[in-house]
């Protein structure tokens, strides 16, 4: 499957990755950005030919030289090239670069008048923002934040045929950037360069996740990301996990020829407090929709023999179960399914640590750990031996992957470090579900699901998923294979002809694809 996974770079490791290809192929840095240059040229050649004059923001370091190699070509060619620059190039690469414009009469400017160039320009224009890249931490300096909060405020009486706003490799001003983008209530004069597209050069990075992918372009210019994987160069391993093609996941779903019922997926369902009875079914009917093949519902509560709309007479349901560990039908089958409809214990008391402390005792069978049974930090930080085994996995939305790392910063990176923490503490996988999942390994990778769909965003979807995930993995495929196919499988209902479905009407849909 590795196929169907691309690797993504962050920050540090694509800056490493930078001097990694000049140590390993003696081809130095003026060329690498030459290279890169042409490249970005030649990719977008038809966006700059819509504009009559191309402006280009330039910082001292290395991102600034990107900007200084480009402009060199563009005026080569032909384009209306401006340069507004925030100090002298410190670099070599992009002193380089910058002393052949003087060469070539670029016009050069400081940061400080591109107010007033603006005030009365009257051309359509692209603004290319190299200010800060890859390596440029925070705090801005504040005449560059005012800068950026004029050029968002001037914007927003602005078209795209007038102006396009383009960054190359970083946002200039990425933490507010993050912040704008994770509030549904946008605030306005905030620090960021208000880019509509995104070039990275040479690799994808995590770091600008969430930037739109229709939006964002990735361009390689020959650097050799293979050996420097190889070579264990990289800090974080991260991946991103692609759309695989409908047959492929059709194929894996069929049931062989010769088979029988446990073979098919075999699983124990726990959960299904009072009044969230509707939640369990859910998870119990994805399961056996999509070709599972045996199960068993351990209710919390009498009720759930109401829901006859959605109790197959095949399903065995017990509504005085006794623990998990002790139930003769978990000792057959291949994992359990823990917590959809229950919510956080009242009191995480002795009793509830130790039916999470008995999943070590299991680690030949697969835990997948949902809603009220995902344990909370308060609970985790009085108990530090608490763990598990990487056959189980916490399936966690927004809300209960903070009551778990205490983590409520939207901030991405925040999420990702504290993920990957949490993970590495409990010795399991955990899934943040959100409409860009992100996906936890105890080993300390981490993976991202990139592929947004607003079908499911509707009640009931996670435990449809958490369903489907538990056939996967009763069907002995790695904790990775199941995700990635289980995120896969459910993203079908995108063919759906229903605007708005229903999680029951998506399972449905699921039944027959």
């Amino acid at each position: 499957m590795s196929s169907y996974r691309k690797h993504i770079f962050s920050f540090e490791d694509a800056k490493d990755l930078d001097s990694y290809a000049q140590e390993l192929t003696k081809v130095n840095g003026i060329q690498w950005m030459g290279w890169a240059a042409i490249s970005i040229f030649q990719v977008c050649r038809n966006l700059f030919l819509k504009y009559q004059e191309i402006i280009i923001l330039c910082g001292s370091g290395n991102n600034g030289g990107d900007g200084y190699a480009l402009a060199y070509f563009l005026q080569t060619e032909g384009q209306n090239v401006r340069i507004f620059y925030t100090d002298s190039p410190r670099t070599q690469e992009s002193l380089y670069y910058y002393n052949l414009l003087k060469i070539t009469k670029v016009s050069l400017a400081e940061l400080v008048d591109l107010k007033n160039y603006l005030t009365n320009f009257e051309k359509s224009f692209l603004i290319i923002d190299c200010l800060y890249g890859i390596g440029a931490r925070l705090p801005l300096p504040n005449a560059i934040a005012k800068i950026l909060i004029e050029l968002n405020s001037w914007k927003r009486n602005k078209t795209k045929e007038i102006c396009h706003f383009l960054s190359i490799d970083a946002i200039t001003g990425r933490e507010a950037w993050m912040e704008w983008i994770s509030n549904l209530d946008k605030k306005e004069n905030m620090p960021f360069f208000p880019a509509d597209t995104l070039i990275e050069i040479g690799s994808s990075k995590w770091e600008n996740f969430g930037f739109p992918d229709e939006n964002k372009i990735t361009i390689p210019i020959g650097f050799p990301r293979k050996e420097f994987i190889e070579d264990k160069r990289t800090k974080l391993v991260i991946q991103e996990l692609e759309i695989l093609p409908k047959d492929h996941i059709l194929k894996i779903l069929r049931k062989p020829k010769i088979s029988h019922k446990y073979k098919a997926g075999s699983c124990l369902f726990v959960g299904a407090e009072k009044g969230m009875e509707g939640a369990i079914l859910l998870s119990l009917s994805s399961f056996h929709g999509i070709g599972g093949g045996i199960s068993k519902v351990n209710s919390l509560s009498k009720e759930i023999w109401n829901h006859k709309e959605a109790m197959n007479p095949s399903y065995m349901v017990d509504t005085d179960p006794v623990h998990f560990w002790q139930d003769s039908f978990f000792k057959k089958a291949s994992g359990l399914v823990w917590g959809p409809g229950t919510l956080v214990p009242a009191l995480e008391n002795n009793e509830a640590l130790e039916e999470w402390k008995q999943i070590r005792n299991f680690p030949e069978k697969y835990f997948i750990l949902d809603a009220g049974r995902i344990p909370s930090f308060n609970l985790i930080d009085k108990n530090p031996d608490l763990s598990f085994h990487p056959n189980c996995i916490l399936t966690a939305h927004f809300g209960e992957f903070n009551r778990l790392t205490n983590c409520g910063n939207l901030n991405w990176e925040d999420r990702i470090s504290s993920g990957l923490q949490f993970s590495k503490k409990l010795n399991a996988y955990i899934l943040l579900k959100e409409s860009y999942s992100l996906l936890f390994s105890p080993s300390g990778e981490f993976y991202i699901w990139n592929e947004p769909n607003e079908k499911l965003a509707t009640m009931g979807t996670g435990d449809l998923l958490t369903g489907i995930l538990a056939l996967y993995l009763s069907r002995k495929f790695s904790m990775l294979d199941s995700v990635h196919f289980a995120l896969n499988t459910i993203n079908l209902c995108k063919q759906m002809d229903v605007r708005s479905p229903t999680s029951w009407e998506i399972l449905e849909f699921l039944k027959k694809v």
